[in-house]
């Protein structure tokens, strides 16, 4: 399952389609925010997802990356020196125990249905196993990936790869031509700025709601397999 590098930034992608000018390429820093913008926004008309990510969000976003090194854990498609799609895999373990393996990627949509996606998919997960092979064996390890419901190119894609939903979530809206009433919060209820010390309190009771809530994506799973 190990994976091919060829020369400083060249990858092999083992099953990667015949398109003229199609290379893989790993993370080059600062220069690639850029064109990782460009396929996010290249992408949010046709998956219908409301996006509003800017070049400052990305850069504060892999600055402060944890369980990822972008320059081992992504992956780049150009075609004719173009970037087409990028990809990332990160991972955590479970207040459970179950260890989970995330990828996630972007590919622009006139790409799609080619076979990009689903070999930088699989590559993704050959770069996970390795990563599962350090981490303590004997309890669930899951590949995990997420796409909204109107990104069919994507569902697809996970279910012909043996996923399964596990969890939904919603997103509601409400008119603005409405008004709005003026409720009063509560007695011993207070709003506040946080303070940087509270910063990680906050972002845990995050991730406990999110587990009890859902969120806006559809988590998909399938159980990991590790030689």
């Amino acid at each position: 399952m190990s994976t091919q590098k060829l020369g400083v930034e060249r990858i092999h992608v083992p099953e990667a389609p015949e398109i003229g000018g199609l290379i893989f390429r790993g993370f080059r820093g600062e220069s690639d925010y850029p064109k990782m913008l460009a396929v996010i926004e290249g992408s949010k008309d046709a998956d219908k997802v409301e996006r509003a990510e800017t070049l400052d969000d990305l850069v504060n976003n892999y600055t402060y990356l944890t369980n990822c090194d972008p320059y081992k854990d992504m992956l780049f498609a150009e075609v004719n020196g173009e970037v087409i799609a990028y990809s990332r895999v990160t991972w955590w373990k479970e207040d459970s125990g179950d260890w989970i393996y995330l990828h996630f990627g972007f590919l622009l949509p006139e790409w799609r249905r080619k076979g990009i996606g689903r070999a930088m998919l699989r590559y993704n997960q050959n770069r996970l196993c390795e990563i599962a092979a350090e981490h303590k064996n004997g309890v669930p390890r899951y590949f995990e990936s997420f796409a909204s419901d109107t990104q069919a190119a994507s569902i697809d894609l996970l279910l012909s790869e043996g996923f399964e939903a596990v969890r939904h979530g919603f997103e509601m809206v409400r008119p603005l031509s409405e008004p709005i009433a003026d409720k009063q919060l509560p007695d011993g209820l207070e709003v506040r700025p946080v303070t940087p010390e509270q910063y990680r309190a906050v972002w845990m009771l995050s991730r406990r709601l999110s587990k009890i809530t859902g969120d806006t994506h559809l988590p998909k799973r399938k159980i990991m397999n590790v030689g």
